[in-house]
Order: C-alpha cells, then structure tokens, then sequence
C-alpha cells in the first residue's frame, strides 16, 4: 500500500518539513503553519495513530480542486483530535495538483509530483497533535486506473476523457465491492461501522475478516447500548483469521437466558466497529486473481458503456467487440470462482 507524502509547511522556518518517513512529529504547533496529506489517487478514509491528541480551534480540512490552488472543505468533524477510524467519500471535483516553488507557499517544494491533497490549518492552538503514523485507504486499490489503460492500450483516462478518470475510478470500486461480497473476505485495510448481528449462539461471524483490530463492540441491554472489553479475561476475544468473535462466560449471562441443560436465546442486539482485510501485498498467493477478476470487469463495463470498438483491433482472427465482452466475462468469473475455492481450502 502506498505510503501517504506528508509536509508540514513551518511558518517560522518559511520552508517545508517532509514527515513522509518520520514518526512521532508534532504538527500545527503554531497557527500560522500548514500540514499537506497527499496521494496518487483520491483516498476516503484515514486509520490515524496520534500519540497526543490535539486541542485546536477553527480546525479546517480542505481538498485539491480542478482550479488548481483553490480549496474546498472536507465533509468531516475529525480534528486531530482522536485515533478513530473515519471514511470521507471523495469528492467529484477532486484532483491532482502539484507544488511549485511560488504555490502554495513561496518555497521550494520537496518534490513536484502531482497529488490528490487534503491541506489542514487552524485558527489556535492549545495542544499541538502529535502523529506516530497516518494510513490512508485508496478509493480504489484492488488495481489503479493506469493498469486499466494498459490493458486497453488506452493513452489515459483524466479530468477531460469521456468517461472521466473518478468515474473509471467508480466502476473499479464497484468491482471491488463485488470481489468483497462474492469471497467474503477484503484485501483491503476497511473500516466496518456498526456492524449489526443477533447473537445466535456464543460466537458470531463478522461479515469480513482477516480482522485487525476491534475499534468498539456492544450489546443492547434493553434501555441502552452496553460496552464489551476485548479480552479472553474479559467479554470477547477474536480469531481474526477466521472472523470469529467468541463470547466469554463472563459476558454470556448477560445476554442469554440460561435454563437447565441448553441456552436459551434471548436474541439480544450486538454491535461492533472494526478494521479488517489484509492488502495484496500480504497475500501474494491471491492478489494476481484479485486484480484479474477487478481488471476484466471493470473493462467489460467501459466496453459496454463507452465507445471504445476502436481499440479492438480487427481481422479475421481477431474477436469482434461482443466475442471479446463475453470472452472477458466468463474469465472473470472462472477467475473469481477459482478464487472462491481457494479461499474454503
């Protein structure tokens, strides 16, 4: 998974502070200074690692637009002020820019690569926040829009082709979610909110896993929303593995009736917030099949909706446009089946 670049402009020093490969650096420590969060493609969530939590006011979170240097804010209440997962979904207008030495501020940047940015400032500063690390979640990370080109021989989706880049970038996110749902498994670090389920016996299976981390988890009481502790000392522990969340004796009197010689349901309500899904490269053995079953349906979608015959190339061995949506379909689906069966192995 791409490491996110991230630079603190530092009014003081009139220079840029490239925190890429640090940690534990404390940021906005003065309300003139400016932290950059960016990444090749658009991001909608961040897993945040904040070792202090920061104290701001008229904390302001702002996206690169189209007219390159103009901001529009960001859609969220986070403030550097806790470590809970959240999900911001891009927006349309969205892009890339790059820094130069006379934008945004009048210095030389640490590079000039084109980036999707989220730029954060402040109005005062109590507690300055200090960062041990930042994941952001690509939009769409199964493959990148350059793989799709590639494959079609296609000089480039951007903000002026038809379709657009985001939408290409939208067509793989749903081909994704579809891998997702048809394996039950993710290969992407995703942040699951209140995640529902009855308790049926004394152990549920949450919806994706590998889990990485349990964020909440509670059971409804009746009158009201009542928190469990992980632990096995404690109200639930996790195989993360299998997406197993096991209830202790500790816990279970609290939400099963017990009668002589079974369990009987009292059907409580339960919830949990999560973090699952190891990424591709942490599962080679399956990551080739993860992408071809994402690649060649996201190719049959452009083919069927767009224009693009023209990069069929014809002859009398060659496929005509049909032959060749059929033909990627049914390896897609081969390739998504066989994938299916590796996984119940």
């Amino acid at each position: 998974m791409e490491k996110p670049t991230i630079w603190l402009w530092d009014e003081s020093e009139g220079s840029y502070l490239d925190k890429t490969n640090s940690t534990g650096y404390e940021v906005l420590a003065d309300v003139n200074d400016v932290l950059y969060i960016g990444l090749s493609s658009r991001f909608e969530s961040i897993i945040p690692s904040l070792s202090v939590l920061g104290a701001y006011e008229g904390l302001q979170i702002e996206y690169s637009t189209l007219e390159e240097y103009t901001w529009q804010s960001v859609n969220t209440t986070w403030a550097l002020d806790s470590n809970t997962p959240f999900r911001v979904p891009p927006e349309r207008d969205w892009d890339r820019i790059a820094f130069s030495p006379s934008s945004p501020h009048a210095a030389a940047p640490p590079d000039q690569k084109a980036r999707y940015w989220w730029k954060i400032s402040i109005s005062a500063v109590t507690t300055a926040a200090t960062i041990t690390t930042l994941t952001l979640l690509p939009y769409a990370y199964y493959i990148s829009v350059s793989k799709v080109n590639d494959y079609m021989s296609f000089q480039g989706f951007n903000t002026t082709t038809t379709p657009k880049e985001y939408v290409v970038e939208d067509i793989i996110r749903r081909h994704e979610s579809f891998v997702d749902w048809f394996t039950k498994r993710t290969w992407r670090p995703r942040v699951i909110t209140d995640e529902y389920h009855n308790i049926d016996d004394s152990c549920i299976k949450l919806y994706y896993y590998p889990v990485t981390s349990i964020l909440s988890a509670s059971y409804y009481s009746g009158t009201g929303w009542e928190t469990l502790t992980e632990g096995r000392g404690n109200d639930f522990y996790v195989d993360p593995d299998k997406g197993l969340l096991y209830f202790t004796r500790r816990t279970r009197p609290f939400i099963f009736y017990f009668y002589p010689g079974r369990w009987l349901e009292d059907r409580a309500g339960f919830k949990v917030s999560y973090i699952a899904g190891r990424t591709l490269d942490q599962d080679v053995e399956k990551a080739g099949l993860v992408e071809e079953v994402v690649l060649k349906r996201t190719v049959v979608d452009l083919l069927r909706s767009h224009d693009y015959a023209i990069l069929i190339k014809g002859g009398p061995d060659r496929l005509s446009v049909f032959d060749k949506v059929r033909e990627l379909t049914r390896e897609a689906q081969e390739s998504a089946n066989l994938l299916a069966r590796l996984i119940a192995e």
